[in-house]
């Protein structure tokens, strides 16, 4: 059978100083998701990355490590020689995960300059993206309420549910998280993680060319105790009833000082010894490694749970409006009762006796982490499916 080849679009979230950084861990484990779920479901496909710029150092340590053979171009497709061979090579673009299709510029051009197809998986229903882009060649979402979106608008290309790669990300540290745990004084099986969020992270901060506006920093200050209260009221009945620490862990850069100020001043003084605040940020990687050995999260996040129940771990999301449909990954890998909505006051009642629920029926959550792991595989495997019947017998076409 002929190899599909694969040229992966990603690592585009954040350019400084000429690099791509890790701002957001969930982000960062978007593409590499993808590549090991390919290589895993899809083993007869051959897999490059384009970034938009070179990676910065850890993240190229993280590619190394766990993706040797995977080649990694950078730039523009109209400037980088490397980018144009690697469009010669491929026979197929693929973008996404993500929101939407954020690398609109990048796509016009391969469409322009080549004449081959391209599609997306893992990603959010966008049709503002749709529309300043040629048709593609499929579109698989992330969330049953995007494809059915999708078919309401009547998208004449195949659509179906194929969840985040992020689920497939496993490029652990495991050396630097049994660091970070001594560093920590965090045991094995004897910590749970928390992960707060500003209603709008507050990418201005750190991202180049993000400009602040005073109401939304206005509003993710007047949400912050309405939204933290249930996860203090969760720690809490963790560290006092389990005898457990609790890590607060930032998956984005700002949460790092919504966890060190904010959400560390509310704890009772009882408590505040058992919950452990990490100085800096962290590499997706290192977060995964440090998952992996908690009994599981909980929190105003979305990708640490999903990177987290992909490697078999328990997780908890409590979305807002601001989270769109992404939130319903939930329920379609039947963890609805793992899912909060702190829009509603009867969501933050009940939820530290959910949170305890999954720490003590310990069969019941088992038996939960199993099934989303039965539906994750099903759905990759249709996607690979999918692209062995429509790409396999494909034959390369040169630039135009």
């Amino acid at each position: 059978m002929k190899k599909i080849k694969v040229l992966l679009r990603d690592f585009r979230s954040v350019v400084k100083n000429g690099e791509v950084v890790n701002f957001n861990i969930g982000t960062t484990a978007h593409g590499p998701g993808e590549v090991a779920m390919l290589e895993k479901y899809l083993p007869e496909c051959e897999i490059r990355a384009w970034a938009s710029a070179p990676l910065s150092a850890p993240l190229r340590r993280m590619m190394d490590r766990r993706f040797p053979g995977v080649r990694i171009v950078s730039g523009s497709l109209e400037n980088s020689p490397e980018v144009a061979e690697a469009v010669n090579w491929c026979d197929l673009l693929l973008t996404g995960p993500g929101t939407g299709i954020p690398v609109t510029a990048d796509v016009n051009a391969f469409t322009r300059l080549s004449a081959k197809p391209y599609g997306a998986a893992g990603i959010g229903y966008p049709p503002a993206d749709l529309a300043k882009i040629p048709p593609a060649a499929f579109l698989f979402f992330r969330d049953t309420d995007a494809v059915a979106a999708a078919e309401r608008d009547g998208l004449s290309v195949p659509t179906g549910f194929v969840p985040d790669g992020a689920f497939a990300f496993d490029a652990a540290d495991e050396t630097g998280a049994e660091q970070f745990m001594a560093r920590h004084g965090l045991e094995q099986d004897r910590f749970v993680c928390c992960l707060p969020r500003y209603r709008r992270t507050p990418s201005w901060e750190f991202c180049p060319g993000k400009i602040a506006r005073q109401e939304w920093i206005d509003y993710n200050r007047s949400m912050v105790r309405q939204d933290m209260t249930p996860l203090v009221e969760a720690a809490c009945r963790v560290v006092r009833k389990k005898r457990w620490k609790v890590l607060l862990a930032p998956e984005t850069e700002p949460a790092v000082r919504l966890c060190r100020n904010e959400l560390y001043a509310m704890f009772p003084a009882d408590v505040k010894p058992q919950i452990v605040v990490p100085e800096n940020f962290w590499e997706a990687d290192l977060a995964l490694g440090v998952y992996r050995r908690s009994r599981g999260l909980f929190g105003t996040e979305m990708h640490s749970q999903v990177m987290a129940v992909g490697s078999g771990i328990p997780a908890m999301v409590c979305r807002t409006k601001e989270f769109g449909t992404k939130s319903r990954m939930w329920d379609d890998l039947g963890l609805g009762e793992w899912l909060f909505d702190f829009d509603l006051a009867d969501d933050r009642q009940r939820f530290p006796e959910v949170v305890m629920k999954m720490f003590t029926q310990e069969d019941s959550t088992r038996r939960l982490v199993k099934h989303a792991g039965e539906i994750l595989h099903e759905r990759f495997v249709f996607f690979a499916d999918f692209l062995r019947r429509q790409y396999a017998g494909h034959n390369s076409e040169v630039l135009k």
